[in-house]
């Protein structure tokens, strides 16, 4: 039982959920669409019809109805449908394997969100970038806009899209066989989703994580998760998780050894399946169910049956791994009940099938060869990178903390010298007080001095005038004078 095929059952599963919806809808829109003409509402429903037609797998109607789309747009100025059409674009000429284009209108989208200010929107481009690379084999490339992503939804706090590209990170690394981050982004994811009560997601990383441990060979762990994700698909009704589930359980107990439980499981897995026109689903059941015949209980002929059935289903759907492994079988089945012709036959196309695929494994094995390398290269420039970025960080904090002490010491200074001026400008203020104190006395000593002063020589004309009153006049005193000389003469 080829774990890769339940992975890519898985994969398919949950890419696709949402396909196959009715023509009923479809009609209605284009009802819509007829009524409006040219009009935004016009652009909006074809964009509707076209995210129909490329969930259905037609492409080609969903590129043509994008294209009436993005007309309407233009002529109406209408920017989030010209950034919605220029994204279908990029999915068309992903899905038809023009990289270039595919990314050239990618690019154009997200300048259309950018000016919208639509950053969820961004955060899905980068994401469908990473789609492209991923289907280019550019595990580096897909890391680098998955975490693009992923940084935006952080921003945003979106949980949901926080989970989804965990997850979705998380399968890249098993892509990369990078167990250790596969394993840390499946359980973040998980996480997240059980924090969010995110039922279907949790039931979808139980999954991822089973076929973790599975390949890891932790065969109980990863029943415990299958189980866990069968309970919840059951819960809710989910019958392509179903058929997931009980497969995949079935291939742990083969590898057990527990035939009949898994035989019993398988034919559940069959069954739904079956009810749900899952193809793939179907045509594994068979070859796994064949397997359990042709080995555990030697019936030769149900097997070949059983093969037979899974190997026109798988030729339908040109699934060559499983036309591989179902040719090696019939291969074998046939030469036990002595049909070697047939057996032959099988085995040429089991040859055939073989030589395609070691050649494409081997160019697969070159060029994931040559992305290890660059990846390590990669990895070499972004620790060299952040060895820089750590460098300058000290710096800087270098930096900060010399600007810190020097402005400490410079407070330190600065009041001490505050402190000294303060302290002689209150002594300055004390001696000019005194000084000013002393003059107040001085000029009061004088003021007294100069009434002392004034008062004596009140006195003393006071004195002159009683004194002139008493005494001759001068002239008549100087006459008496002269008379009498002149007597004695």
């Amino acid at each position: 039982m080829n774990i890769r095929r339940i992975v890519f059952i898985v994969f398919i599963s949950f890419l696709y959920k949402q396909f196959f919806a009715q023509d009923k809808k479809i009609d209605s829109l284009l009802s819509v669409a007829k009524k409006h003409k040219n009009d935004t509402i016009a652009a909006k429903t074809y964009l509707k019809i076209s995210g129909i037609y490329f969930d259905r797998g037609n492409v080609d109607s969903g590129f043509s109805f994008t294209k009436k789309a993005k007309t309407i747009s233009s002529q109406n100025k209408f920017i989030r449908g010209l950034a919605q059409s220029y994204n279908n674009f990029g999915k068309y000429f992903n899905y038809t394997g023009q990289q270039d284009s595919a990314i050239f209108y990618f690019y154009k989208a997200k300048d259309y969100y950018t000016q919208l200010n639509d950053s969820i929107r961004i955060a899905g481009i980068y994401n469908n970038i990473g789609v492209v690379f991923k289907s280019h084999g550019n595990i580096p490339k897909t890391i680098e806009y998955l975490f693009l992503s992923l940084k935006i939804k952080e921003r945003l706090h979106d949980s949901i899209g926080i989970a989804n590209t965990c997850h979705n990170i998380g399968e890249l690394y098993k892509d990369a066989n990078d167990t250790v981050n596969e394993i840390k982004y499946l359980q973040k994811s998980l996480h997240l989703r059980v924090l969010i009560n995110d039922i279907s997601g949790i039931g979808v990383s139980n999954m991822a994580i089973g076929l973790y441990y599975q390949n890891c060979n932790q065969l109980e762990k990863a029943i415990d998760y299958f189980k866990k994700g069968l309970n919840i698909a059951e819960q809710i009704g989910d019958e392509e998780a179903i058929a997931i589930g009980c497969y995949n359980i079935a291939c742990v107990y083969f590898k057990q050894n527990k035939i009949s439980e898994s035989e019993l499981l398988l034919e559940r897995a069959l069954k739904v399946s079956k009810k749900n026109n899952i193809s793939t689903g179907v045509a594994s059941c068979l070859e796994s169910l064949g397997q359990i015949a042709f080995e555990k209980h030697n019936d030769s002929k149900k097997a070949i049956q059983l093969f037979e059935e899974a190997i026109k289903i798988a030729k339908e759907l040109d699934l060559k791994d499983l036309i591989s492994n179902v040719s090696v079988r019939l291969s074998e089945a046939y030469e036990r009940i002595g049909d070697y012709k047939r057996a032959l036959e099988y085995h040429k196309a089991y040859k055939t099938i073989q030589d395609s695929l070691f050649n494409k494994e081997n160019i697969k094995k070159i060029t994931s060869e040559g992305l290890k390398y660059e990846h390590e290269k990669e990895k070499i420039i972004l620790e060299k990178e952040q060895e820089k970025k750590e460098a300058i960080a000290k710096s800087e904090a270098l930096k900060k903390d010399v600007i810190l002490y020097a402005s400490i010491l410079f407070l330190i200074i600065v009041s001490v010298f505050s402190f000294i001026i303060l302290k002689r400008l209150k002594e300055n203020r004390k001696q000019k007080n005194i000084i000013e104190q002393k003059e107040k006395e001085t000029q009061l000593q004088k003021n007294i001095i100069e009434e002392k002063q004034k008062e004596i020589l009140d006195s003393i004309r006071y004195a002159k005038r009683i004194q002139e009153a008493h005494l001759p006049n001068e002239q008549i005193v100087l006459k008496t004078l002269k008379r009498l000389t002149n007597k004695k003469s």
